[in-house]
This record gives C-alpha cells, sequence and structure tokens, in this order.
C-alpha cells in the first residue's frame, strides 16, 4: 500500500494507467519521489535519476512492444501506406530508448550540490510525455484501418519523444540552478525566446512543468504538518478561481476573502507564508508588494498567456485590426480589459515576438499580430512579420 499523497499525485497527474500493472515501475516511481528534496551529491542524485529513467524504459518499451504489434498487423492486411508511417515513429521510439542514460556531472567536486526538486520536475513532467506515448502506442491498434488516425497518431508521439529529449537535456545546465523557482523562471525564458522563432513546443513543457510542479503542490497538501503548506493547493485553486482571461493578478484583499469561504479561520500569516511558498517552489511566477505594506497581488501559475491566446483570437475575427492594426484602448474596449491589462499583455507578446507596434504620423502607437500575416506579407511601410506561434 502506497501513502494517499503518492496515490492521489499520480492519479491527479493521470499516469496511473500504465501502474495498473507494472507494480514494479510504480515502487521505483514512489522510490524516487519520496526521497528527501535537499540538495545532494552527485552519486545520490544519480541514484533518484536512474529510478525515474527505469520507470520511463518502462512505459517506452511496451510502447515499442506495442508499435511492433501495429506492424505485424499491417503488414499481415498488406497496409503498406501505414507500415511506412510506424517504422519512422518505431526508429525514433528505438533511438530514444538508446538516448535515455542516467544523468552524470560534467565535474565531480567532492562540495557539489545539485537540486533534487529540479530532478524532481523534469523528470515527472517527463514521465507524464512517455506515458502518453504508451497510451497512443495502445490506441493505435484500434485505429488500423484509418491512415488518417495513424498519422495524427504517430507525429503526436513523435513531439512527445522531442519534449522528452528537450527536457532531459535541461538537466545539463538545471540541477545547478539554487532553487525550482530560478528553474521555472529560466525555463519560461527559453519557452519565449523559442516562441520567437514560431516554436511553441517550449511554452507546451513549461506549462507541463507547472503542472507537475502544483502536483507536488497537492502531495504537500496530504503530507505535512505545516499550516501553510496543507493550505497551499486551495490557495493555488482560488487564485485561478480569482483570475479569469482578462484579470491575470489577484489582490491579497479579496484571495483572502475567497480562502475564508474555503477554509474557515485561516489567518492572513498563514495565508502570506503560503503564497510564498508557492512562488519559491515556482508555482506563481511573480508577486507585487509594496514597501512595508509587503505582499499585495499575486500573478496566476499561466502568467498572461490566456489573455496572448485571446488577443490574437479577437484580432484574428477582426479585419480592421488585422489590416490596420489596433491601440491599446482599442483592444481594451474590445475585451472588456483594463487598459492597464493590455498594455502589459502587449509588452510581453512583444519581448516574445507576438505582437508588434508602429508609430503613426500622428504619434499613435497601432500594434499588429505578426502570425496573422502570411510569409513574406506586407502590410504599410516599414511593416514587416515577426516569429509567432506555430
Amino acid at each position: 500500500m502506497f501513502p494517499a499523497w503518492f496515490t492521489t499525485m499520480i492519479d491527479w497527474l493521470r499516469i496511473i494507467r500504465f501502474f495498473s500493472y507494472a507494480k514494479d515501475a510504480l515502487n521505483w516511481l514512489y522510490e524516487a519521489i519520496k526521497g528527501r528534496r535537499a540538495p545532494m551529491p552527485a552519486e545520490e542524485l544519480m541514484r533518484y535519476d536512474d529510478l525515474y529513467v527505469s520507470v520511463m524504459r518502462d512505459m517506452l518499451g511496451e510502447a515499442h512492444r506495442s508499435i511492433g504489434k501495429a506492424m505485424r498487423e499491417l503488414r499481415l492486411s498488406g497496409r503498406e501506406d501505414g507500415i511506412s508511417k510506424l517504422s519512422r515513429l518505431n526508429r525514433e521510439l528505438e533511438g530514444l530508448l538508446d538516448d535515455l542514460r542516467v544523468w552524470r556531472p560534467t565535474s565531480w567536486g567532492k562540495k557539489e550540490k545539485y537540486s533534487k526538486k529540479i530532478l524532481d520536475y523534469v523528470n515527472l513532467t517527463a514521465v507524464c510525455e512517455c506515458h502518453g506515448i504508451y497510451e497512443r502506442a495502445e490506441e493505435l491498434m484500434a485505429s488500423l484501418d484509418e491512415t488518417a488516425i495513424i498519422t495524427k497518431t504517430s507525429d503526436d508521439m513523435i513531439r512527445a519523444m522531442s519534449r522528452v529529449r528537450t527536457l532531459r537535456n535541461t538537466l545539463s545546465w538545471a540541477l545547478r540552478l539554487p532553487s525550482p523557482r530560478d528553474f521555472l523562471e529560466a525555463l519560461r525564458s527559453e519557452a519565449l525566446k523559442r516562441m520567437r522563432s514560431g516554436r511553441k513546443d517550449g511554452i507546451i513543457i513549461y506549462d507541463s512543468v507547472i503542472r507537475v510542479a502544483e502536483a507536488f503542490v497537492l502531495a504537500d497538501s496530504k503530507r505535512e504538518k505545516d499550516a501553510h503548506k496543507i493550505i497551499a493547493y486551495d490557495v493555488l485553486s482560488a487564485i485561478r478561481a480569482l483570475s479569469p482571461v482578462g484579470k491575470p493578478f489577484v489582490h491579497l484583499d479579496e484571495l483572502w476573502d475567497e480562502l475564508r469561504a474555503r477554509v474557515p479561520g485561516i489567518g492572513l500569516r498563514e495565508l502570506k507564508k503560503s503564497v510564498k511558498y508557492l512562488w519559491e517552489e515556482g508555482v506563481i511566477p511573480k508577486v507585487i508588494e509594496a514597501g512595508r505594506r509587503g505582499l499585495m497581488a499575486v500573478l496566476r501559475p499561466e502568467g498572461f498567456e490566456p489573455e496572448m491566446n485571446e488577443i490574437i483570437m479577437v484580432v484574428k475575427s477582426n479585419d480592421q485590426f488585422k489590416r490596420n492594426g489596433f491601440t491599446a484602448l482599442e483592444l481594451a474596449s474590445k475585451t472588456g480589459w483594463s487598459e492597464k491589462v493590455v498594455r502589459e499583455v502587449l509588452a510581453e507578446m512583444e519581448d516574445c515576438g507576438l505582437a508588434w507596434r508602429r508609430m503613426t504620423q500622428e504619434s499613435i502607437i497601432r500594434w499588429f499580430i505578426p502570425e496573422l500575416y502570411e510569409e513574406g506579407g506586407g502590410h504599410g511601410e516599414g511593416y514587416s512579420v515577426g516569429a509567432g506561434r506555430a
């Protein structure tokens, strides 16, 4: 029997299907996750990484067997079109299995310490990706008559394999960082750089790691005795409930009101400690403080991403905005958001290449969304298409 915090965690992450019969792998995952989370020497960290790698290899091994079975079925039925797709998928999977090696440090300094928390974040995210590959491989058997489904599923699996590689490669630089917060800030920065070149895989990985970080917060709420950790998942849920699209920041007073309705008797001190804990774990990307008054507001875990997506959809559906651009005030009027929020979101979109500004002859700043224009197209003098989401 496993403790409730662990079973709750893997159920919440939706990776229970594989472990329903792979008991050895479930034991390995439990041993990896339950281990102490303080910085540790390389030798100790390698033992935990070996457990995670064993779980991933088991999942991918099962996926490999399912793909082999599907290929045999297609050969028997003479479906050459599907075989070519699965052959490529099979090669990619074999390559990933060969490349899954236990992390090793670049140097062996006796006093070097590495972050177990960051190892957990990266590896559990990779385990979730591997579980998705395993599930899709099983589902292929039910779709062998549908070439379009085989193609889409194969492509999805190859993209997931690429994310596993990327995650494992982050260990080479991430484990020396001092905290999960530093890691997630660096990961988000890297995701934005990828978006500038038209790639969205970085933001997908970032969102997935945030979800795993939340799973650890949920687990801590079940196994810790400190009040601020017990309520942390409720705090996170309250932040989400209070931050619909167009309202990315949640003020402390409204958060306290919402939380007291969920957890009667909670004190302001525990709430502030809980927010600090969530920020240190990297789940909350930004807190706003005001001198002696301290904490004033928090930014939701997803940051400005919901607003960024909404702005792209609004502009895409508005021919005038696409043709002539738009001001922050015009967009605020269209969305119903405050002009301050619109300006903050557009500034972040500009930083990652998703929005472009132009000063008109009347000294008015008009904004454009580059991804809504075809490559090589233009819109007025000086317009150039930037990188957007793929």
